[in-house]
């Protein structure tokens, strides 16, 4: 494991993001993240709006994530992307046809909010509803409540842009994409597809933990603003992700990232120091 500064690499991907990307995102660090070098394959467990994983544009991708962030890339894996975004375009213009005395007041986001919620999650209604609501919600944050309601504000400045704008097209789909549910899947994927690629893996602290490894009911791990970043049980998790990867004879660079916690650093450097 190692960090090397090595600027202007040319990257083979594209600049266009799929999720909207919200605080923490890498794109600015491209190059100090990714080497001198392109890579042919790319594991990305925790992958968020995924950006670098675009930008690298690798013949081999596997990623995943949980909760909505994995329903919309299954989504554009799976060729169901056209679908959601003609959906996203249905609302687009229902919203411009309603009134209120803000934009975010308009009677419809309850609707959309709904699908959210309540709707089938792997459903295009809901995978539309999960884009639409990070697109036009304050820091394009996906946040829910204990009753799994949407619990970001709406901005009203987003929603006019949005409504001002076709909707955007998705990124193109470029190489060899896998995309698990979760940390595991991601690398049993990974393993099963037996590459012999030199690999680059990406393990940035997660937002939300896995259905199966949520401590007492809690979805949002310590990495999210206002948690704790030493929190044991993201912290076991992430370790357990780091050790894994550092066994794949394949995976040849691995670059971990940290929140502000001085025991997730030691714990990367004491994994670093063993292999």
């Amino acid at each position: 494991m190692q960090t090397t500064l090595n600027l202007g690499i040319r990257a083979v991907g594209t600049r266009i993001p799929l999720i909207p990307a919200y605080p923490g995102r890498k794109k600015n660090y491209f190059d100090l993240i990714c080497g001198d070098r392109p890579w042919p394959s790319l594991i990305e467990p925790f992958v968020g709006s995924g950006i670098t994983a675009l930008r690298l544009g690798a013949r081999e991708t596997a990623i995943a994530d949980v909760g909505d962030c994995y329903q919309i890339w299954n989504a554009w894996a799976s060729g169901q992307w056209p679908d959601v975004r003609n959906q996203v375009q249905r609302w687009q213009t229902a919203i411009a046809l309603q009134s209120a005395p803000t934009p975010k007041e308009l009677p419809l986001w309850a609707e959309i909010k709904h699908h959210y919620s309540n709707g089938v999650p792997s459903s295009t209604a809901a995978i539309a509803a999960a884009w639409l609501l990070r697109a036009v919600s304050y820091g394009n944050m996906a946040r829910t409540n204990k009753f799994g309601g949407w619990n970001v504000p709406l901005d009203n400045d987003k929603i006019r842009s949005f409504l001002s704008k076709p909707v955007p097209s998705p990124p193109p789909l470029q190489g060899r994409w896998q995309v698990g549910h979760g940390w595991d899947d991601c690398l049993s994927l990974y393993q099963d597809r037996g590459t012999d690629q030199e690999t680059i893996a990406l393990v940035d602290p997660p937002y939300f933990f896995p259905l199966a490894e949520m401590p007492q009911g809690l979805r949002m791990t310590g990495t999210y603003p206002g948690h704790d970043p030493h929190d044991p049980e993201l912290l076991e998790m992430v370790g357990r992700c780091l050790r894994n990867l550092s066994a794949l004879p394949s995976v040849k660079r691995i670059e971990a990232f940290n929140y502000g916690s001085i025991q997730m650093a030691q714990m990367v450097e004491t994994i670093a120091r063993c292999h």
